[in-house]
């Protein structure tokens, strides 16, 4: 694998980590949210398969998403949301804004109310990162630390890869 930072640490670096298909669903998107869902099902799985093969702990954050609204107006789109999410046969739960702070006392004083999307998934990013090159380095998978300038292909196959001072067959 030929990547440009020596630790996988560009965008996958900084991603947020959220397994959160729920949270993300959205009116007429029922077909992607399937697939979303059965990939969030796969995760556990996916996240002990390469933990063992990378000899590391790999920890998903089973608490679930917290979705907030600051004022009346959030309120209102939050609950047609939750209405959706639930009639797509989703958990989402309506929380007060007492119930909000008791999980999450830092949150702004000013919350109304919210959702809990208790099936949502999270994963520490860079953890993720280091875990994957370690499972694919344990099972024979070299990286190269080097920045690609261009890829050639004859038909719809690559066959070299082209670096600043190198060119790679492939």
């Amino acid at each position: 694998i030929i990547e440009d930072h020596a630790r996988g640490i560009g965008a996958s670096w900084m991603a947020g980590g959220m397994l959160a298909p729920v949270t993300e669903a959205w009116f007429g998107e029922e077909a992607r949210l399937a697939l979303d869902i059965a990939a969030l099902q796969a995760w556990p799985a996916f996240a002990r398969n390469i933990s063992a093969i990378a000899e590391r702990e790999l920890a998903i954050n089973t608490t679930g998403t917290l979705q907030i609204a600051l004022d009346i107006d959030d309120a209102r789109e939050l609950e047609r949301i939750r209405n959706f999410q639930n009639s797509v046969g989703l958990a989402a739960h309506a929380l007060s804004r007492d119930e909000l702070l008791d999980l999450e006392p830092l949150l702004s004083p000013n919350v109304v109310g919210g959702s809990l999307i208790s099936t949502d998934l999270s994963v520490d990013n860079r953890s993720l990162v280091l875990t994957l090159k370690s499972a694919c380095e344990m099972v024979g998978i070299h990286f190269v630390s080097k920045r690609v300038t261009e890829i050639q292909s004859k038909g719809n196959r690559v066959h070299q890869v082209v670096t600043a001072n190198e060119r790679l067959e492939v």
